[in-house]
């Protein structure tokens, strides 16, 4: 049976194997941060299109779509992490700035929702959220500093 098999063919199979491994593997670990820079990437490309033709108001551009199902996206892997955060701070039975400091590293990486109609979202989630698993009250203003970045 290996007699029939040729290096080259092996060593061509091998390669795919560990190519698509790696890309795996990439994708599992990395899938953030590439989903970062591909948003990074997609906000700038629509700046310079928004600024270099104008859209009419009655209809939006493919470009605000598509940037509105990465900022959704965003959204979801984020609501994903605050309900673990919330739980685990629940267990720990966190102080409220233990709890605003942990909210604060969350958010920090997803600056790409601040100023959008999903940051809105968020914040009332937080204020929802805080109150039912840790019992801790937050108002608006400690809500606004959890987005300051430092």
């Amino acid at each position: 049976m290996f007699s029939t098999i040729s290096w080259s063919a092996y060593v061509e199979c091998m390669f795919l194997v560990v190519l698509s491994y790696y890309l795996v593997i990439i994708l599992i670990y990395y899938r953030r941060d590439i989903q970062l820079k591909f948003t990074s990437y997609q906000e700038q490309a629509f700046q310079k299109s928004t600024t270099n033709q104008t859209a009419t108001a009655g209809q939006p551009t493919n470009d605000t779509h598509e940037n509105n199902d990465l900022l959704f996206s965003s959204v979801h892997e984020l609501m994903d992490e605050l309900k673990a955060a919330f739980q685990s701070a629940a267990d720990k039975q966190f102080q409220k700035e233990e709890l605003l400091m942990a909210l604060q590293i969350k958010l920090r990486h997803y600056q790409q929702l601040k100023d959008t109609a999903f940051q809105v979202a968020v914040n009332n989630h937080l204020s929802q959220q805080a109150q039912l698993h840790c019992k801790i009250s937050l108002d608006d203003m400690e809500i606004k500093q959890l987005w300051q970045t430092f």
